[in-house]
């Protein structure tokens, strides 16, 4: 409440590192210190802009991932900050690969569910 009261009027950028950050900013959002963006600053002028900065992509590690449930876990966490931010930025190459390949694997899955 303490953080609440004591905000700047607004916030143009939030920045998230890894998808660990998630459960803060829905917090933040949920208790009005960040407000939530569409990309279009006419639709709410005192919106933020949510940036997701991906360091790592969990679910491609073998060390975290021993069984399908741990991938899913982290695919899980990974898809739902790529899906809240506005701007998603990947710290390398190969890690942007791996990201649109789970992207890509829930698309599927999704549209194939669609389907039956």
């Amino acid at each position: 409440e303490q953080m609440k009261k004591n905000r700047p009027k607004h916030y143009d950028y939030v920045f998230a590192i890894d998808w660990s950050a998630i459960p803060t900013v829905d917090i933040l959002k949920q208790n009005q210190i960040i407000l939530s963006s569409p990309l279009t600053p006419s639709t709410n002028i005192a919106s933020s802009v949510f940036i997701f900065l991906v360091f790592r992509v969990f679910s491609s590690s073998k060390e975290l991932c021993s069984s399908e449930d741990d991938y899913m876990f982290y695919v899980n966490r990974e898809l739902d900050a790529v899906n809240k931010a506005d701007i998603t930025f990947v710290l390398s190459h190969v890690d942007q690969i791996k990201l649109s390949k789970i992207q890509r694997e829930q698309l599927k899955l999704a549209h194939d569910k669609e389907m039956n």
